[in-house]
């Protein structure tokens, strides 16, 4: 059985070894009024509204502006591990200046500085791809500074991902070439664990009904 150390923060931080997903067994099959009212007052309301500056001298001071720092409100993926070439993508609650950015850590040094797009707000979102791709590793770093268009600077953001660049291989049991029985299991055993959903099959053993349970 093959295993590797995987980092568990549901877990409290506790190191387990244990990995699921690594052995697929393929086997047969078993057998209003109130609106009218309202309209005239809305109407002197709005008036009124529209009369205050111009009443009352004049006047004193104003607001100072923006002095809010933007914040990260979320960013895509954030689970690991992720591919070399993965891109990464993080959304702002409000415009940023598009020339703001620095990115630093090892994957910021690797990538292509980011691209501001708009999802809600102009320039609200940028998106980070690799110059060639990510390096393999755990805990790589993206390490993000920026602006918003007030230059109010964003608390720095940091986030990591392990990085897996290594396809995963399999053995086969029976062997290539084995004679099978109408009844004979096939099992493959992974080098790491498996998304059970990215398997597909092909070749002429498929055009028969099959099951595949994982371990």
């Amino acid at each position: 059985m093959r295993s590797a150390a995987v980092y568990l923060p549901e877990r409290g931080g506790i190191w387990s070894s244990k990995l699921s997903n690594l052995r697929a067994l393929i086997k047969p099959p078993k057998i209003s009024l109130r609106s009218v009212f309202f309209f005239p007052a809305v109407l002197v309301l709005t008036a009124s509204l529209m009369l205050l500056p111009s009443c009352g001298g004049s006047g004193g001071g104003g607001g100072g502006g923006d002095t809010t720092s933007p914040l990260a409100a979320n960013w895509n993926p954030t689970s690991s591990p992720i591919k070399g070439d993965t891109t990464i993508t993080i959304y702002f609650n409000e415009s940023m200046s598009n020339s703001s950015q620095v990115l630093t850590g090892n994957m910021g040094l690797e990538s292509d500085n980011g691209t501001w797009t708009t999802t809600i707000n102009t320039n609200d979102t940028l998106v980070i791809n690799p110059s060639s791709t990510w390096t393999e590793g755990l805990g790589q770093t993206l390490i993000v500074d920026a602006a918003d268009v007030a230059g109010n600077p964003l608390l720095t953001l940091t986030i990591n991902f392990d990085i897996d660049t290594t396809p995963p291989w399999g053995t086969e049991s029976p062997i290539d070439g084995s004679v099978l029985s109408g009844s004979t299991q096939v099992v493959i055993d992974f080098s790491e664990s498996m998304n059970t959903t990215s398997v597909v099959l092909g070749g002429t053993l498929t055009s028969d009904s099959y099951n595949i349970d994982w371990y």
